[in-house]
């Protein structure tokens, strides 16, 4: 049985890429929500709490995600051209 030892580059870019692609969906969606709920007939202190904790809490952890797929993107290329630099040396 043949064991594969390094990177499929095309691959790992690919990877790279497609989490840079949902980052980007993950705000956007964030941002429509955002936008329904600051357009929504809601009146009175549920209201404010829930925009309260949609903002501080809810945004925050969206945030860190998209922050946390943009930068496992970069790793991810980052790799990639180390590994094609390599190879190609």
């Amino acid at each position: 049985m043949a064991t594969f030892t390094g990177m499929d580059i095309a691959q790992v870019r690919q990877l790279s890429q497609q989490m840079n692609t949902k980052a980007d969906e993950i705000r956007n969606i964030m941002q429509q929500l955002t936008s329904a709920l600051n357009s929504a007939q809601w009146v009175g202190p549920d209201r404010e709490r829930f925009v309260g904790e949609w903002q501080s809490q809810h945004c925050a952890a969206l945030n860190n995600v998209i922050q946390g797929l943009q930068a496992a993107s970069q790793t991810a290329n980052k790799n990639a051209q180390e590994q094609e630099a390599a190879s190609n040396a």
